[in-house]
């Protein structure tokens, strides 16, 4: 019985764990802090407010600064959602944003991961057959 389960472990149709997200290490204040995947609705609400920030921002005219301080506070309070360790920590933009494109990145199998360094969306007709 073994033997037949060790063979129905190399014919598997969809192997999960090649495309699970991976947990990945910062450091910060001298601690390396492990940073487990996003739940699903951390991930879309990451997604959501850069999405929102980068089409007001193209606008400058129509952001003040206290949308910029409300959108920064937004995006480091779902980003400590995800790595509890920082919620109390104080995070320049540039370790704001470094840290919701780990958290976004990391959240992609490394198929996608791939196509994207190739500048191919999964929305593109560039996308070749059977991917």
């Amino acid at each position: 019985m073994a033997d037949e389960e060790k063979k129905d472990v190399s014919t598997v149709d969809v192997d999960l764990d090649a495309i699970a997200p991976q947990v990945k290490k910062i450091k910060f204040g001298g601690q390396v802090i492990t940073v487990n995947p996003p739940t699903t609705r951390q991930l879309l609400a990451l997604v959501l407010l850069g999405q929102r920030n980068k089409e007001k921002y193209n606008n400058p005219e129509k952001f003040t600064l206290d949308d910029l301080d409300a959108d920064l506070k937004a995006m480091k309070e779902e980003i400590s959602n995800v790595i509890l360790e920082l919620k109390d920590a104080v995070l320049s933009v540039s370790q704001i944003q470094a840290l919701s494109e780990l958290v976004i990145e990391g959240a992609m199998p490394g198929q996608l991961k791939e196509l994207k360094k190739r500048g191919i969306q999964i929305d593109s007709p560039k996308v070749p057959a059977g991917l």
